[in-house]
């Protein structure tokens, strides 16, 4: 379980007082689901945090960069960074820098 911006995820299903729930996608990136279990957005080796905006009619996802409204936005950079890469490596997910 990790928090981000305060909102809880929990691995691979809900739990009482998770705000949703999230999975390791190809040991590559984290997905993150609401509570309906609906994917909402993606946290990517870099750390970026990527709106799953809406599934193409072929089943891809679209990803943007605007505030997912379940997680909304942090109230420093630096902040929502470290949360993200925390989340990262708390995964096994080695974060890539450039």
């Amino acid at each position: 379980m990790f928090t981000l911006n305060g909102k809880t995820f929990s691995l691979n299903t809900m739990e009482e007082g998770a705000t949703g729930f999230y999975k390791v996608w190809r040991k590559a990136s984290i997905r993150l689901y609401n509570a309906a279990g609906d994917y909402i957005a993606a946290i990517n080796r870099e750390g970026v945090l990527c709106n799953a905006s809406h599934v193409l009619d072929d089943g891809r996802i679209f990803y943007s960069h605007a505030t997912v409204k379940e997680i909304g936005e942090w109230e420093s950079y630096g902040k929502g960074v470290d949360e993200r890469r925390a989340a990262l490596k708390l995964c096994g997910i080695s974060v890539k820098y450039y």
